[in-house]
């Protein structure tokens, strides 16, 4: 979770805010609408839609929690809203392309069945630095750029504050309802959004949601802050006994108890750590 959304009040949370974007796509026509409108097709009817899932496939790789995951029968859509740089950010495209399409595909099932996946990042700063307010990203063959691969896997970043001139005014109109909060009228999407923005900022249950979901990333970031001071700990006390300092000496630096010392001292004997290498405070 950004560092600037835990800073403000759930009643000026905005629609490309991550708690509330996550809400407001819970509708499945508003995410209907949405894909329609970002890609320019119509959408068939939603067969099954989830907000943040989770995916992970074999047990010793990545997982991924994906922002907004639905599918119309053939094709398989994520939607991420994305309101800071980052520098990895196609990579991480490539990523959730791959998780999803083996997600799509069973156990025993031809090749196929393998439908389309579209990854889909909504992003409030521009992700390749050419001013473009869209840019597809689709597999072809170099050699033949014309030749037809027969699928419509791709990805999509949408910049929000990109160059407009070649998009349509419902276009332009959504990317500045994200950036501005612009409801225009007469575009029936942008203001059932608004009227849910609305709704979300009301509603105590979802403001519930939003404080137990702060509450839960400061423990998490807490316990991490503990963990990190240990290591640190371990890390110096390492050093000081590898260098000959007694027990006693090192808790008196420290200004630790005797006894915790004096048992991580132990460790290091018995373990015969000869440095503070992170390697040896992992030992420990």
């Amino acid at each position: 979770m950004e560092a600037k959304q835990l800073n403000k009040k759930y009643g000026d949370l905005v629609f490309s805010d991550d708690f509330m974007f996550k809400k407001v796509m819970e509708d499945p026509e508003i995410c209907k609408g949405v894909l329609e409108r970002i890609l320019g097709v119509k959408i068939g009817s939603v067969e099954y839609h989830e907000s943040e899932k989770a995916m992970k496939g074999s047990a010793d790789i990545k997982g991924i929690r994906l922002d907004v995951y639905l599918a119309d029968g053939h094709t398989k859509y994520d939607i991420e809203m994305q309101t800071t740089p980052q520098q990895y950010l196609y990579n991480r495209s490539r990523y959730y392309l791959g998780v999803m399409e083996e997600d799509s595909l069973e156990e025993g099932k031809p090749y196929s069945d393998l439908g389309d996946n579209i990854v889909i990042f909504i992003c409030l700063n521009d992700p390749f630095g050419l001013n473009l307010c869209r840019y597809t990203v689709r597999d072809h063959v170099d050699e033949c750029m014309d030749f037809n691969l027969g699928t419509d896997t791709k990805k999509v970043f949408l910049n929000v504050h990109g160059d407009m001139s070649h998009e349509s005014p419902e276009m332009v109109a959504f990317c500045n309802y994200i950036a501005h909060q612009e409801v225009p009228d007469g575009d029936e999407l942008i203001k059932t959004i608004d009227k849910k923005v609305d709704y979300e900022r009301r509603d105590p249950i979802s403001r519930k949601e939003y404080i137990n979901m702060i509450s839960a990333f400061y423990d998490i970031r807490n316990e991490g802050k503990a963990e990190g001071e240990r290591l640190q700990l371990i890390k110096n006390i390492c050093h000081m006994r590898v260098n000959g300092q007694s027990a006693e000496e090192i808790a008196r630096i420290l200004g630790e108890n005797e006894d915790e010392i004096g048992d991580i001292c132990d460790a290091i004997d018995v373990l015969d750590i000869s440095d503070s290498s992170e390697d040896s405070v992992n030992r420990i």
